[in-house]
């Protein structure tokens, strides 16, 4: 925009507009039509551009505009530490303190942190951590890792194949504007769907989902994105573990391999570059949920080797007696009250000892299964490993449904071999009778367990499983429930 100095008898001088003057005889400039449209369509474009409709009787659109376009701009690239605008934990998959692998075709869950991948119909799913290589240019900012979702088995009647995280309050983007993108491709075109679900926990208002998207993948790397409203929680009760989940479904029943990477949730409503976080502290937000005590690189088992222990204590009884107190620490402080589960890296059992810091739950189990053999062999063992009951889940896991076996003393869940305690205000318990009234059913009772715990209490059965040798070293896992 400018004066119209290359429009010939415009009358401007010094390429300024002049105005008439009778006395000297002079005329005035000129207006032509040409420049005069070409300035109400550059303020027409300011108007339009701010998202207001133009009208004729309204005199301050401008202003309006100008004050709507001088809004900070979502694109700027400001310092990263003057915002945390992504919502989800580890949307670049940097953090896989589980191991870079799934366990088993069969074994869904957690794998890369904070993102649970479950399916049914007896699919056979490989999880896996893969490597961007350096200097590629499909997807931008040199991100170092992406999850593949690999399918080698198709599996019949399923109604669940997903990728999903939970975060933390359900208050999360109520009634406002959200966007979320992510980078995806796949073996073939698919089709993969994006929900966003309001979950207000146990006790409380049934949830809301909302579809926010049907995406196409590709062959390709591709950015995709999607702006929508969250709903309002007005009038909502709010219950237990409440949450907002943010789900990608994958096509049911086909053989496929879908590639996701730099997954983000922001407010407003556009797609911002990907927000890259320090590794420590990306870390450390994955272990407010789950922590372990032994390298990132080791899966959570036992005998992944005594070189892997870090935590010792000293037992000043005999061999073969009692040892009921250790004090485990931990690096963050946790969501919840966490559950242990401690392991042996240097015996080949599998043997895993299971407590409840609560005090009513205790469970050793080997290879999935309750037994009381002792730990007598065990030189070594390593220490620390927690993780959120949010991180265990719930219902269905890698197409196994969740089952329970009575006891005396109330049910043991046998996906953890933990055990539950009748107690109306336990989370456990509750969680316990919402699944018998979805048609759950219970395993009856099981008189070997039940002699090993006669007369002795969990407290006393807990004594048993934990005799082991002088100078042992312990691993634990902690649930973070």
């Amino acid at each position: 925009m400018d004066y119209p100095k290359s429009v010939p008898g415009s009358g401007l001088e010094n390429g300024r507009f002049v105005d008439e003057d009778p006395i000297a005889g002079k005329p005035g400039s000129l207006i032509p039509a040409s420049w005069g449209n070409s300035v109400t369509q550059e303020i027409l474009n300011a108007i339009t551009a701010a998202g207001l409709t133009p009208d004729e009787e309204q005199t301050d659109q401008l202003a309006q505009a100008i004050r709507q376009l001088a809004k900070p701009d979502p694109l700027q690239q400001f310092p990263v530490q003057v915002y945390r605008k992504n919502l989800l934990i580890n949307g670049g998959f940097n953090i896989w303190q589980r191991g870079t692998t799934n366990q088993g075709p069969n074994i869904g869950g957690y794998v890369a942190d904070r993102f649970r991948c479950d399916w049914n119909g007896n699919a056979g799913v490989s999880i896996s951590r893969q490597d961007f290589p350096l200097g590629q240019t499909e997807v931008v900012g040199e991100p170092a890792y992406f999850l593949r979702w690999q399918q080698a088995t198709a599996g019949t009647g399923a109604t669940v194949h997903k990728v999903a995280q939970s975060i933390e309050s359900v208050r999360t983007l109520a009634g406002r504007t959200a966007t979320v993108s992510f980078w995806a491709r796949s073996d073939a075109t698919r089709p993969l769907r994006v929900t966003i679900a309001q979950q207000f926990g146990t006790g409380g208002s049934e949830g809301v989902v909302k579809v926010v998207d049907v995406f196409q993948l590709s062959t390709s790397w591709k950015k995709y994105s999607a702006t929508f409203q969250v709903p309002t929680i007005a009038g909502k009760m709010l219950g237990v573990n409440d949450c907002l989940t943010l789900s990608f479904d994958l096509p049911l029943n086909v053989l496929q391999t879908v590639d996701l990477a730099q997954m983000q949730l922001e407010e407003g409503p556009v797609a911002t570059p990907f927000e890259y976080r320090p590794a420590a502290e990306e870390l450390s937000l994955c272990q407010r949920y789950f922590e372990k005590s032994f390298a990132n690189r080791l899966q959570i088992r036992s005998n992944n080797g005594a070189a892997t222990c870090i935590g010792n204590f000293t037992q000043a009884a005999a061999a073969n007696t009692g040892q009921y107190g250790m004090s485990i620490d931990m690096q963050v402080l946790k969501r919840v009250q966490p559950t242990i589960v401690l392991y042996c890296p240097g015996d080949a059992s599998n043997q895993v000892w299971h407590q409840g810091l609560n005090g009513n739950r205790f469970a050793k189990r080997d290879r999935e299964k309750l037994c009381h053999c002792h730990c007598d062999s065990c030189r070594q063992c390593s220490r620390a490993d927690f993780a959120d009951r949010m991180d265990r889940g719930r219902g269905n896991l890698g197409g196994k449904s969740m089952s329970y076996q009575l006891t005396s003393y109330g049910v043991l869940r046998l996906s953890d071999s933990a055990f539950i305690p009748q107690d109306p205000v336990n989370r456990d318990w509750l969680e316990y009778q919402e699944w018998l009234v979805s048609g759950g059913q219970v395993l009856p009772l099981d008189p070997p367990l039940e002699r090993l715990t006669a007369n002795q209490g969990m407290l006393g059965l807990f004594k048993r499983m934990i005799q082991v040798s002088p100078d042992s070293t312990l691993k634990t896992e902690v649930n973070n429930g």
